[in-house]
């Protein structure tokens, strides 16, 4: 009997340990883990993280606002003569080519250009003419201005064909002159004619006049969608400009009597500095008097500058501007020595881009400069041709 008592309390004794052990293993199991432990100890060190990463954002929000200032001087630049243009509700205000300050009524009826140049650009920004003067490349002008119902009042490159009762004839409201031309602007005056007087050299020059235009037209939304889209597609080819040595040009101006080159003042002139070129004829020109845009061209300063590249603007497609380049370099042969020469480096503009002005092509002048420029680049070659097939 005794040893079945002791049997028991042995028994019991087991039981109430295991139990006692089992409680305290669940009681340890809930105890914090020393891992959880160094969590609650590092949020100090994710609150630095997180200021560090505010600091980060700070920092890429103000790269991104220098980078967006940055676009806007580069914009700023190509369209600082666009900003000066002014309009309200029924007038535009802009500085003409004398560096007058005019303000013209908005939705000119009848419009009469008796110069080649802009009429382009007046159809683009959302106009049409009435009346016109003949040039030698009326076949680069708008279809709408060669119909048979605008007027044809002389010839642009004869002045005294230009008579002012022809002009008057077509009753217009407005007339486009240029500088050649001035010797009209006060006696349309006198009458009660209204002119603009335009200077047109470059990009820079076209996103002006096609803000003058586009507001006169009341097609504001034009200056957006066609002048600033053609403005950054040209960029885009500028962007694409090498860095290798500058190349020395020569823009030459060939026709039957003369040859003379184009100075930095011209357009072609600037587009060749814009796309990294050295235009040669600089060296020629004279500081003191700007407004000359071509000097006569001798074998001694050709020789002299010795360029890499001649660009030739050609007055005719057919051949003829061709021959005469060639009958120049049989009869001096030290013409022959020359770099552009030796080299097969001589290009012959296309006359749609460069016979006027390009204006929503300057994209793709821009793209036919640089492939000649850097013509021994094969990727560059390949690199042009892609983005100009992307934004055509």
């Amino acid at each position: 009997m005794l040893a079945l008592i002791i049997i028991i309390l042995i028994l019991l004794t087991l039981f109430i340990g295991t139990t006692l052990f089992r409680s305290v293993g669940v009681e340890a199991e809930q105890a914090p883990h020393p891992n959880n432990m160094q969590e609650i100890e590092l949020e100090p060190e994710q609150e630095e993280t997180e200021e560090e990463t505010e600091e980060e954002i700070e920092e890429e929000s103000e790269e991104a606002e220098e980078d967006m200032e940055e676009e806007q001087d580069i914009t700023t630049y190509w369209e600082e003569k666009a900003e000066l243009v002014t309009s309200d509700d029924d007038t535009v205000t802009f500085v003409d080519a004398l560096g007058h300050t005019k303000t013209l009524e908005k939705k000119p009826q009848r419009v009469v250009s008796l110069t080649p140049s802009p009429i382009g650009l007046w159809y683009e920004a959302g106009g049409k003419i009435v009346g016109r003067v003949h040039s030698p490349y009326d076949e680069f002008l708008p279809e709408e201005a060669l119909e048979d119902e605008v007027e044809v009042i002389g010839n642009s490159w004869e002045i005294t064909s230009i008579r002012l009762e022809s002009v008057m004839a077509t009753n217009p409201d407005l007339v486009i002159l240029d500088k050649d031309k001035i010797i009209f602007a006060q006696p349309l005056a006198i009458v009660g004619i209204k002119t603009i007087i335009v200077d047109y050299a470059d990009i820079r020059d076209y996103l002006k006049w096609f803000k003058v235009f586009s507001l006169l037209n009341n097609e504001e939304e034009l200056y957006d969608n066609v002048a600033k889209q053609t403005l950054d597609y040209t960029l885009a080819v500028i962007e694409r400009v090498p860095v290798v040595e500058r190349p020395k040009v020569l823009c030459l101006n060939v026709d039957k009597t003369s040859i003379t080159a184009n100075l930095s003042n011209t357009m072609l002139g600037t587009i060749v500095n814009e796309l990294g070129g050295i235009n040669v004829a600089g060296n020629y020109a004279d500081p003191e008097n700007e407004e000359i845009s071509k000097i006569e061209v001798t074998l001694e300063a050709m020789v002299e500058s010795n360029p890499d590249k001649i660009l030739v603007h050609q007055f005719t497609d057919d051949g003829t501007v061709q021959t005469i380049l060639e009958q120049i370099f049989e009869t001096n042969p030290i013409l022959k020595t020359l770099n552009a020469v030796k080299n097969n480096e001589i290009y012959y503009l296309d006359m749609s881009l460069f016979a006027c002005y390009p204006n929503k092509r300057y994209n793709e002048a821009y793209s036919e400069v640089l492939k000649m420029l850097y013509q021994t680049k094969e990727e560059t070659i390949e690199e042009a041709s892609e983005i100009v097939e992307a934004i055509i």
